[in-house]
């Protein structure tokens, strides 16, 4: 799908609030708030728009998190993700390039509950080796404001 310069910046202002109104936006951009929800409408079928997410403070919620970066059997990749995203307790998988094949986001209720999570992905038979860090704390970049060249 090509996308032009309307879509990229429909996309720039949802990607900052998506949960702004489609006639905000599209006073922001100019245009109608029709064609911004026909153009993302588009973009939602074509694959370009996946889904919305919710920021969360995970300090405010009583949770652990970690991330465990594992190495994975040559050919069996696709095999260990697709096992790891049953896990309730997998947020996110993330396929890298460096010294680890994934990094894997788990949550639980605590610290315990994050060493049997772990000790449970260990286990898998296609996974050869495995490092765990603790996350304590996140930092987020603050959102930036729309660029000057959307709002006039």
């Amino acid at each position: 799908m090509k996308l032009d310069m309307t879509d990229i910046q429909i996309l720039e202002i949802l990607g900052k609030d998506a949960r702004l109104p489609f006639t905000v936006v599209g006073k922001t951009l100019g245009i109608s708030d029709a064609t911004v929800h026909i153009r993302v409408k588009r973009m939602t079928d074509e694959g370009v728009i996946t889904g919305y997410s919710v920021d969360v403070d995970e300090e405010m919620l009583d949770s652990a998190y970690a991330f465990i970066m594992l190495d994975v059997k040559s050919g069996s990749l696709m095999e260990v993700i697709d096992k790891l995203l049953k896990n309730s307790n997998v947020v996110e998988v993330y396929e890298v390039h460096g010294p680890s094949d994934l990094i894997v986001k788990v949550s639980a209720e605590n610290i315990r509950q994050i060493r049997d999570v772990t000790t449970e992905i260990r286990e898998g038979t296609d996974i050869t080796s495995a490092q765990v860090v603790t996350l304590f704390k996140t930092w987020r970049k603050p959102r930036e404001p729309l660029s000057p060249i959307l709002v006039e």
